[in-house]
């Protein structure tokens, strides 16, 4: 499906643009908006109920094409694909197939082969998730993915002030971040592998450590925390938002964080649609006080006290201090999925260690 809908984008959308009349702006328009983004978002819902996929996991495969097939005809539609990606119809159909995200050169701008030594690297980085995921399996499991029990379920709306600055809240939000981190580093290291085995072509690592290693909030969101997604929001909302509707630099953020939580909105009800999940505006308003976050730091950051935070503390209390800003309302991000038993669908193959009385 991806590749299918890469030759439509590339023919009917970038390939049109070069003739910039009234016809090609209208012929990108249907192809974009009437064929593209239908097959898309509608692919996932037939696929998963045509084939009975009933594994949380497996869903999530199936929309990793919405995540970034949309975002990817968007880019195009208002011509922020990247360079590398236009220069050729093979070069486009290398990007908009492979789903991890084609690593092209910098000078050349063709796709990086694939390496021993990068096959090496990857098989090293994928060993390190699977051993930090069967750790934290081992200890998340047995308590439901809740390390202290709550009055409050992890997927409520109802926490009050005080609920939300609860150290065993935050405990228990973070331990589920960085369980969630290394999930997606480890199921993005997998599958990108395939790629660069089939493809021969290498792939960027979508997940760079940022539960223990951000520096600031748009370091966590825009250097770390899902790059791949980035890369798309930034190409298809926020650079649209910047120059082509004129917005500032504050605005575009804005949108940018509400685009993806009305996209990570989408992703919730479909992955959990046959439990009865509502939209209910919880990742639109987790996204949109993220999005605050940047917008805080672009206008307070150069303030005395945050200067000398970043250059006088350690990086650990750093990055204690970002991930604070956004953990205690982790919940509304990742609630439904503890809920919904998603971390046991996807890492029901992985060994834990249990207590032998635990399983009496």
């Amino acid at each position: 499906m991806a590749a299918s809908t890469g030759v439509l984008i590339y023919y009917f959308i970038i390939r049109e643009q070069k003739h910039a009349s009234m016809s090609s702006s209208a012929t990108s328009t249907l192809v974009a908006f009437g064929i593209v983004f239908p097959l898309i978002i509608l692919q996932p819902i037939y696929l998963i109920d045509y084939l009975s996929i009933q594994n949380l996991g497996l869903r999530m495969m199936v929309l990793a094409l919405p995540c970034t097939g949309t975002l990817r005809c968007l880019e195009a539609f208002f011509g922020f694909t990247p360079a590398a990606a236009r220069k050729s119809f093979r070069n486009f159909m290398a990007y908009s197939s492979c789903l991890m995200g084609i690593d092209f050169g910098t000078t050349d701008m063709e796709p990086i082969h694939t390496t021993l030594s990068f096959l090496k690297t990857q098989m090293m980085k994928l060993g390190r998730d699977y051993v930090s995921i069967v750790a934290l399996m081992t200890v998340l499991r047995p308590r439901k993915f809740e390390y202290f029990e709550l009055e409050i379920t992890a997927d409520s709306m109802d926490h009050s002030l005080l609920d939300l600055i609860s150290w065993r809240h935050i405990v228990n939000n973070y331990l589920v971040a960085l369980l969630l981190s290394i999930s997606l580093s480890q199921s993005t290291l997998g599958i990108s592998i395939i790629y660069n085995i089939c493809y021969g072509y290498q792939t960027r690592e979508v997940v760079m450590n940022p539960i223990l290693k951000s520096s600031s909030p748009s370091d966590f969101w825009g250097r770390r925390w899902n790059t791949l997604i980035h890369s798309g929001l930034k190409n298809a909302i926020y650079k649209p938002m910047r120059f082509h509707f004129g917005t500032s630099t504050y605005i575009a953020v804005l949108a940018t964080f509400v685009a993806s939580g009305i996209l990570h909105e989408y992703v919730n009800l479909v992955l959990f649609r046959s439990l009865g999940t509502l939209f209910q505006w919880k990742n639109i308003i987790f996204f949109g006080w993220n999005g605050l976050l940047i917008v805080s730091q672009y206008l307070f950051g150069h303030w005395t006290i945050f200067q000398w935070v970043s250059k006088k503390l350690p990086q650990s209390i750093i990055t204690t201090l970002v991930i604070l800003t956004a953990v205690p309302l982790g919940h509304l991000f990742f609630g439904d999925w503890i809920e919904a038993g998603y971390f046991d669908h996807v890492n029901m193959c992985l060994p834990s260690i249990r207590n032998i009385n635990d399983l009496k």
